[in-house]
């Protein structure tokens, strides 16, 4: 089934890319239900769902994508997954920055059902959902030592989703990029729109993720 939708992500994913989005009709306009955007995570045969690097790096955030979807299979709160046709990917378009304010989560109290970083491997059926898109006009963006992979730093992004504070690591490519060339980079962003994302299993941990950072400066 030919489907089209704005890419929000596409981010680092064992040893290749988790792109995911918001489902649109043929005139561009976002599918809702219940309220809330539909989002759309395409997914490979390979062991963790993700997609070979060499079909996606060269696509940015907010590009309308077409693909022929072959089966929905949601995975317990990755609702979203989808497989598709590895060789019907094309772009068609863009989506304008401003089009995002209207699809951004405001009614859910918190991000993935807690306060913390992670949702715990017992507590992780609750969800039904693993992709949303916030917007933030309070952030901090800083790089640390990567406690998983010594040698390494990550980028993280600290900042408030209904008056909490939170903190994850930023799996966004580009984003990142800039950020560690130049840590200025930000200084002149007012206002990001963030799609947020669970991580695979480590450790009995599902972890949050940025997974995609918009921004219009």
């Amino acid at each position: 089934m030919l489907t089209r939708f704005v890419c929000l992500a596409n981010s680092y994913k064992e040893g290749g890319r988790c792109v995911a989005g918001i489902l649109l009709d043929k005139n561009n306009r976002p599918i809702m239900g219940n309220g809330r955007p539909k989002w759309i995570r395409p997914v490979s045969t390979q062991d963790h769902g993700e997609v070979p690097t060499h079909l996606v790096s060269h696509i940015n955030t907010l590009a309308i994508l077409e693909m022929d979807i072959l089966n929905y299979v949601p995975q317990g709160h990755q609702s979203e997954n989808a497989l598709f046709d590895e060789d019907s990917i094309r772009e068609v378009g863009r989506f304008p920055i401003s089009g995002l304010t209207g699809l951004i989560e405001t009614t859910r109290p918190q991000v993935f059902g807690n306060n913390g970083k992670a949702v715990a491997e017992k507590h992780i059926e609750r969800l039904d959902h693993s992709l949303i898109l916030v917007r933030t006009t309070d952030f901090k963006v800083f790089e640390k030592p990567n406690e998983y992979k010594p040698g390494t730093t990550q980028v993280r992004l600290a900042f408030s989703y209904k008056n909490i504070p939170y903190e994850f690591t930023v799996t966004d490519p580009i984003f990142s990029q800039n950020f560690r060339n130049n840590h200025r980079y930000v200084d002149s962003i007012d206002e990001m729109f963030l799609t947020l994302s669970i991580a695979v299993k480590w450790q009995d941990w599902y972890h949050k993720l940025v997974a995609g950072v918009i921004h219009s400066s």
